[in-house]
C-alpha cells in the first residue's frame, strides 16, 4: 500500500510537470497502469488509499505493542517456571546464598585491586 501511494504521488508530480522526457513518460505510463490495476483512478482514490495506509499503520503499531506485551509476559512466566523448577530440585536458597558469597568475594577482590 505504501509503495502504491508513493507511485500515485510520483505519477501526480509527473503529470503536473508538463513536458516530459521519454524516460519520464515511460515512468508515468508504468505508474498509471499500476494504479489502474489496483483500482486507483482519481485523486479521491488516492486520498482513500492514503487514509487506508495510515489506518493500517496504526493497526500494525497496535498489534506490535500487543505482541511485545505478550513477549514480555512470556519472559516473566518462563522465568517463574524456571525458578519453580530450580526450587523443586533441591536447596535453592542454599545455592542463592553461595552465589551471593561468591559475588561479594569477587567484588572485594576487585576493590582491593583498585586500591
Amino acid at each position: 500500500m505504501v509503495s502504491l501511494l508513493e507511485q500515485a504521488q510520483e505519477y501526480s508530480a509527473l503529470c503536473s510537470k508538463g513536458k516530459l522526457s521519454p524516460s519520464e513518460e515511460l515512468k508515468a505510463s508504468v505508474f498509471k497502469s499500476t494504479l489502474h490495476e489496483n483500482g486507483v483512478y482519481s485523486s479521491a482514490d488516492v486520498d482513500e488509499l492514503r487514509n487506508d495506509t495510515e489506518s493500517m499503520g496504526k493497526r500494525i503499531a497496535a498489534l506490535k505493542d500487543k505482541l511485545e506485551n505478550c513477549r514480555q509476559r512470556y519472559d516473566v512466566y518462563s522465568d517463574i517456571a524456571k525458578t519453580y523448577g530450580e526450587i523443586s530440585k533441591g536447596d535453592y536458597i542454599g545455592k542463592l546464598v553461595e552465589e551471593e558469597k561468591q559475588r561479594r568475594e569477587q567484588a572485594t577482590k576487585k576493590n582491593k585491586r583498585k586500591l
